[in-house]
């Protein structure tokens, strides 16, 4: 969750919290506000941002995660470990070495020179860069589609590019404006994943990933904290939040969706939705599959990597069951206590939250 000037904040509540119809009253939000801005700041600091001055919002000291407490937990990482996540080439080969499941790449690229199985080609125009293209679209298995993601630096769902040889050879501008983009930095190329059909039924328009945190604690038990999906809205092809997606908080003993679905104030406008905007899909107990593999897929990636105590996971889910994306040392925990509404009962959050407070 992004910093935001006192401004913004005040434009936040006029704009969006005043005119949303599951707002509390106004004497009960003046009356809630004041009182923990007295009795409990921590919470005051959460009461907009986390929606707790909603109707039916009755637990709001359950909700303990502050930006400041957020940082404390993210000190626990070694920054030394951080390149492991942060390149995703590197990510991929490590995962291979570990034989835990990642959506493969099919080509990396350094500036001008490509990288196809064991032959390096060099790109000087956007001509030759569509003849790359063409040699990878050959390759595609299930689609006509590629994912260009810069190897550093994607997160947030920027600096990437879905591509097809058809669809450059007709835009030059739009080959133009990938090929400049790929030759100032580092790529990986990747085929477009075939979601599992449940949640190409959610949301059709975009590969809709689960985000979950695991924490590892000082005796080296890797557990996982929370989950949340996310869903592209507006039939964009990325599903990051800060691209206009929503969340949706996962169940983490049933491994159902909770009911509703959110968007950040910044780039969403704080909107919420109980069902799908495009599919009309109802969210609340809507089932995942492969669901034990998943958390047998996190926490085994999570007790082999080293130095990195808090991670955020990202997995797709896949007719033939889930596999990593990318992964992220400095998860949003914020977005994770509104997905679970409250983590104060959540023992794995609990026990990082004790030590990294001094409470243990």
């Amino acid at each position: 969750m992004s910093k935001r000037t006192l401004v913004s904040k005040m434009e936040d509540f006029f704009s969006i919290v005043l005119k949303d119809p599951d707002r509390k009253s106004m004497p009960l939000i003046i009356r809630e506000y004041a009182g923990f801005l007295v009795s409990k700041p921590s919470v005051a600091e959460q009461y907009f941002p986390k929606f707790l001055y909603r109707k039916g919002v009755d637990n709001c000291k359950d909700y303990l995660m502050t930006p400041a407490i957020q940082q404390k937990c993210w000190a626990l990482n070694d920054p030394n470990y951080y390149s492991l996540l942060d390149n995703k080439y590197l990510f991929e080969r490590f995962c291979n070495q570990h034989q835990i499941s990642i959506h493969p790449s099919i080509a990396q690229s350094y500036n001008s020179l490509v990288l196809i199985d064991n032959r390096v080609l060099q790109i000087n125009s956007p001509e030759e860069f569509l003849g790359v293209i063409e040699l990878l679209t050959a390759k595609l298995v299930a689609s006509e589609f590629i994912f260009i993601k810069k190897m550093h630096g994607s997160g947030g769902g920027s600096n990437i590019f879905k591509v097809s040889f058809s669809s450059l050879k007709r835009d030059k501008v739009e080959l133009e404006k990938v090929y400049n983009a790929v030759i100032r930095s580092d790529f990986i190329f990747q085929e477009q994943l075939q979601q599992h059909e449940a949640i190409n039924r959610l949301n059709p328009y975009c590969v809709n990933t689960l985000r979950i945190e695991t924490f590892t604690n000082r005796h080296k038990v890797s557990r996982i904290m929370s989950g949340n999906i996310r869903i592209g809205l507006n039939k964009a092809h990325v599903d990051n939040v800060s691209k206009g997606g929503a969340f949706v908080g996962v169940d983490m003993e049933k491994g159902v969706l909770r009911e509703e679905a959110f968007s950040d104030f910044t780039h969403g406008r704080g909107k919420t939705h109980r069902v799908h905007p495009e599919t009309g899909l109802l969210f609340r107990d809507y089932p995942l599959p492969y669901f034990k593999e998943i958390v047998s897929l996190v926490e085994s990636a999570a007790s082999i990597t080293p130095g990195l105590r808090i991670i955020g996971w990202d997995v797709a889910i896949t007719d033939k069951g889930p596999v990593l994306i990318e992964a992220n040392e400095q998860p949003s925990l914020m977005f994770a206590e509104i997905g679970q509404k409250g983590m104060i009962k959540n023992p794995v959050f609990m026990e990082m939250y004790n030590e990294v407070t001094g409470k243990y």
